[in-house]
């Protein structure tokens, strides 16, 4: 918990979730955490589930002591533009000599400045030798319900070659199609499994939100957490929003050595002014 004393953005430090350091078991979190690194000796892994419901989080936990590459996918990106961030997460690019401005003049440039331009091999062979070489094992791509169908398809033939060289995707997703990835590539099964992450209960959102509330020490009764609770409609994205924006309204930039009372008419108040989506 040091982390928290010296600043209470370190609460929040996964893109709205909370750090490691508070992360929260579910109930079936033994089971959840048991298949997906058992899955991982073998080969990828594709989290799916409701949008806001811990994915992210219950992924970065199980991946926290392999210095796995974090990629959030667009519905921009390629194949390519996919290797391209391995490569510069990894520190790894060729460089690519050229000339800007100037004039052609029988076949010649003449003029211009001298540019360097980052390079990237987009072969597989050449990310996985690059990964390697790194001893970078582990990518996770999240957000892949954005990627286009055709890219899905290029992302299910190139895995492959990963897999046989102990290298692992981890794919997050919320609108899945579980057998999209065996059509593209029949020899993906055997190396790919889904597991659902489902909604959390609302016991367990209430030890999220309590063990967040000690945190920022601050202190408040059942009555304020139950109607926390039924704001955030089960949604650990939300329970962190809603301890931000009381941190906020309190103006907590540290976590304060003396407890903070939250009193109910002041949760009202606090909660009917913000939009929780």
């Amino acid at each position: 918990m040091g982390k928290i004393e010296v600043s209470i953005a370190n609460l929040f430090k996964i893109d709205g979730y909370p750090g490691n350091d508070l992360y929260i078991e579910r109930t079936d979190h033994h089971r959840l955490e048991s298949r997906c690194k058992m899955q991982l000796d073998v080969g990828h892994l594709f989290v799916h589930g409701g949008a806001r419901n811990g994915k992210t989080s219950l992924v970065k936990h199980i991946l926290l002591d392999r210095n796995p590459i974090n990629i959030l996918c667009t519905n921009k990106d390629t194949i390519g533009s996919l290797y391209s961030q391995i490569y510069d997460m990894i520190g790894v690019h060729d460089e690519e000599v050229g000339t800007e401005g100037g004039f052609s003049l029988f076949g010649l440039t003449l003029g211009g400045s001298k540019v360097v331009k980052k390079s990237y091999p987009q072969e597989a062979n050449s990310v996985i030798k690059k990964m390697l070489e790194k001893d970078r094992k582990y990518v996770i791509l999240d957000n892949v319900h954005y990627l286009e169908r055709e890219i899905i398809k290029d992302l299910a033939i190139a895995i492959r070659a990963f897999s046989d060289k102990g290298i692992r995707f981890v794919m997050i997703g919320v609108r899945v199609k579980e057998n999209e990835f065996f059509q593209f590539n029949p020899d993906l099964k055997g190396r790919l499994e889904y597991i659902e992450v489902k909604a959390m209960s609302r016991e367990i959102i209430n030890k999220l939100l309590r063990k967040l509330l000690r945190a920022v020490n601050v202190n408040t009764n059942d009555a304020c957490i139950n109607m926390i609770i039924n704001k955030v409609e089960r949604e650990p994205y939300k329970v962190v929003k809603a301890v931000q924006i009381i941190c906020h309204e309190f103006g907590l930039e540290k976590r304060p050595k003396k407890s903070v009372k939250l009193a109910q008419v002041q949760l009202k108040k606090i909660l009917q002014g913000y939009n929780f989506a």
